[in-house]
Order: structure tokens, then C-alpha cells, then sequence
């Protein structure tokens, strides 16, 4: 009902059912009406939508023309976009007819043929679909491809550079020197290092440039000695040839020396795993001091001569003439660990009864 001195609109019924199927959320004015003041919730007058099928027909999107079947009220089709077009148009049969899906898809354009230039080289590539790639070759006298990519009517470079061959030559990798052959431009090759070290290279040769991929040489170590140094005492150890990555166990110089060690070989350069081994010093010749306990008769101190004493060794002495061990025995012992020598808990050595002395 209208009242229109008020410009007043009265709705009998439920507006949110009035609003279903409509293509728009909002009530808007016509003439001869402003607002709507109120509904009574109750049946009166009452407003109808017509839900009449859409019938085939056509619609354009992005310069293409889709072509769409018949659909009854409220359904959904998908148009596919005719070529040199990409993709399909989201088509809905509502109130006020057919209308698209703008955020569902859309009509995408292809690509013609053109040019690309790649520095002083010109490069034509050939025309393509949305979504795909086309490649076009370098011209005569240089080599390589240039890829284009199809971006809705937009061709935007890819991948690819045009460029000149590489003559042979050697570069270095790692310490060694590595030599190649003639190469394609754009092309790989792997190589191999020369006698006394190891790897395989591989090389890319970029517009007559020739660079390093991947991998390296590494050396081998040649025979040599390591000086190790053991507490105060250094050593000589003598090594044979090895190859990279790999270790050898060799044995001390016995002459002054216990043990082994470990040597590892890492591109040419030797050195010593003191996990797995050392070397332990023996005691050169000398004097052994034995020094009287304080409840001896008498404090003496007397020298006991020695020859070489080995690691881990333990030697038994007589006493010099005049002196003997406590308890009664003739001997005691002493025993050597890397350089350092010790004695057993005996009481220490005591003199004669010579209080003249």
C-alpha cells in the first residue's frame, strides 16, 4: 500500500522472502515511492517472481564472443571461451536474465607473433595461447633459443639467452688445472681432473664465457713426513701417498716413541685425528733419586743409573752397593708412562747402619 502524502510504502509480508532470487540485495526507490516504513508480518498483498529459463545465447568477454545453452531459473553454466581464447565465463540464469560471474573467470586473450631483443641480437618468436610458452632461435652467426610466455595478449620474456660458441681452453678448479673442448653456447660438459687429484667437474659454456656448474678437483696428498709435536719432543712420521678423503694409520718412531696415529688427506693437505691415536714418549737414559721417608734412621738420597725406559713399562733395579730396599729385598721397581717415571709404593731406599756415615 502507498500513502503518498507521506511517500510512505507499506509491505504485507515477509521482506527477506520478497528479496529472494533478486540480482541485488538492496530495495532501491522508483517513482512515486521513497522507503519502506514497515511490514505487518502478516498475508496480504503480495509480490510474485517470475522464474523464467534463460535460452541460448551469446556474450562477450574480453573480445571473444561465448556462446551458452539454455538453463532454467537459478542454474549455473560454464561457457568455454572460443580460440585463440583461454578459459570459460561463469553464466547465471536470475531474475532479470543472464548475467556473468566476473570473479569466476573471464575470456583470456592469446598472443601474436613478434620480436625480442637480447642485447644486440633480434629474436622473432612465434605467436602462442594464453598460458603457453613459445621459443624462437638466435639468428645466424649465434646460438641459443629465446622462450616467451603468453600473459592474456601479453608476451613476456621467459628464459634463454642468445651467445657464442667457446673454443677450447682449460680453467682451474679447486688447485688443479682442467682442460675442455670446443662447447655449444648454452651447452654443459663435464671433465675430468688430471693425474693427482680427483673429481668431475662440469662446466657451462655462456656466450663464449666458460664457467663452473658443480663439483671440483681435490688433490691427493703426496708422500711426505708430518711433524707431530708430543709434549716437548717432535717427530718426524714419514706418510706414503694417499688419495683425498681417505686416512692411514702408521706407527710411531719406536726409537722414541709408543703408538700410532690416524693421517686424513683432504685435498692435498695432511692432518692428524687425535681421536684415533698418539704417540707416547719413552724416557731417555738418566738417574733415578730415592729419597728416604722421615721415620727412616737417616734421610739419604742416592743416584740409580738407567737406560732407556719404553712407555708403559715397569723395570726392576738393585740398589747401589750400601743401600737396600725396606722391606728386606734387593730390588724395587720403577715404572715409565709417556716420559714421566714413577715408583712403586715401597718404602723408599734406606742406608746402611753407618752412623759414621
Amino acid at each position: 500500500a502507498y500513502a503518498p502524502c507521506q511517500r510512505i510504502c507499506t509491505v504485507y509480508g515477509d521482506t527477506l522472502r520478497l528479496l529472494e532470487g533478486q540480482d541485488s540485495a538492496l530495495w532501491t526507490s522508483s517513482p512515486g515511492w521513497d522507503s519502506i516504513s514497515h511490514t505487518t508480518g502478516r498475508c496480504g498483498s503480495a509480490c510474485f517472481l517470475r522464474a523464467n529459463p534463460c535460452y541460448a545465447g551469446t556474450i562477450r568477454s574480453g573480445g571473444a564472443t561465448v556462446t551458452y545453452g539454455n538453463m532454467s531459473f537459478g542454474k549455473v553454466q560454464l561457457a568455454p571461451c572460443p580460440l585463440p581464447f583461454r578459459g570459460a565465463l561463469s553464466v547465471t540464469c536470475g531474475i532479470s536474465g543472464i548475467f556473468v560471474n566476473m570473479s569466476a573467470g573471464r575470456c583470456l586473450r592469446s598472443c601474436p607473433g613478434g620480436r625480442y631483443f637480447d642485447r644486440s641480437f633480434e629474436v622473432n618468436y612465434p605467436s602462442s595461447y594464453h598460458g603457453d610458452l613459445a621459443s624462437g632461435p638466435c639468428p645466424r652467426g649465434a646460438q641459443g633459443n629465446i622462450t616467451m610466455r603468453c600473459v592474456d595478449g601479453e608476451a613476456r620474456y621467459a628464459f634463454g639467452r642468445c651467445g657464442f660458441n667457446c673454443a677450447p681452453g682449460s680453467m682451474r678448479s679447486g688447485s688443479a688445472i682442467v682442460r675442455y673442448p670446443q662447447m655449444d653456447h648454452q651447452a654443459l660438459q663435464t671433465v675430468l681432473c688430471p693425474m693427482g687429484w680427483t673429481g668431475t667437474p662440469t662446466l657451462r659454456c655462456d656466450d663464449s664465457a666458460v664457467t663452473l656448474v658443480s663439483g671440483r678437483c681435490y688433490k691427493h696428498c703426496a708422500a711426505d713426513f708430518y711433524p707431530a709435536q708430543f709434549g716437548p719432543a717432535l717427530a718426524q712420521i714419514p706418510y706414503p701417498e694417499f688419495d683425498h678423503n681417505t686416512s692411514v694409520r702408521l706407527p710411531c718412531p719406536a726409537d722414541q716413541f709408543s703408538g700410532s696415529i690416524m693421517l686424513t688427506c683432504i685435498d692435498g693437505m695432511v692432518s692428524m685425528n687425535y681421536r684415533y691415536g698418539t704417540c707416547f714418549r719413552h724416557c731417555p737414559p738418566g738417574n733415578i733419586t730415592s729419597v728416604g721417608s722421615p721415620d727412616d734412621y737417616a734421610s739419604a738420597r742416592r743416584n740409580v743409573s738407567h737406560g732407556q725406559l719404553l712407555h708403559a713399562s715397569e723395570t726392576m733395579f738393585e740398589c747401589n752397593p750400601g743401600f737396600y730396599t725396606y722391606p728386606e729385598d734387593t730390588l724395587f721397581v720403577v715404572g715409565e708412562v709417556d716420559g714421566f717415571i714413577y715408583s712403586t709404593p715401597l718404602k723408599e731406599l734406606a742406608p746402611m747402619m753407618n752412623y759414621g756415615v
